[in-house]
């Protein structure tokens, strides 16, 4: 099993499954979408999961946004741009 031993009383996520959608958005930028599904096992109510699901996002856009200024990934190699048939 993965993560931490069960504890009684302790409620765990049960899945978490997340996946980024990068599209460009102009000559210098992106558009990031992130969508996340999590599954407390029906354990916590929606609106408490929800509220720190939304105050996370906003914690994850600020890290990125952080770590493109860094000069490593200015350097980054640029791609190629597709076009609307993916080649």
């Amino acid at each position: 099993a993965l993560g931490p031993t069960k504890k009684p009383g302790v409620v765990r996520v049960e899945f978490c499954q997340g996946a980024w959608l990068l599209e460009p958005n102009g000559a210098a930028r992106t558009r990031a979408t992130y969508s996340v599904y999590t599954d407390t096992g029906g354990l916590i109510p929606a609106f408490i999961a929800n509220h720190f699901s939304q105050s996370a996002i906003g914690e994850i856009f600020g890290a990125v946004r952080k770590q493109v200024t860094q000069p490593k990934y200015n350097a980054a190699v640029k791609p190629t741009p597709m076009n609307a048939s993916g080649n």
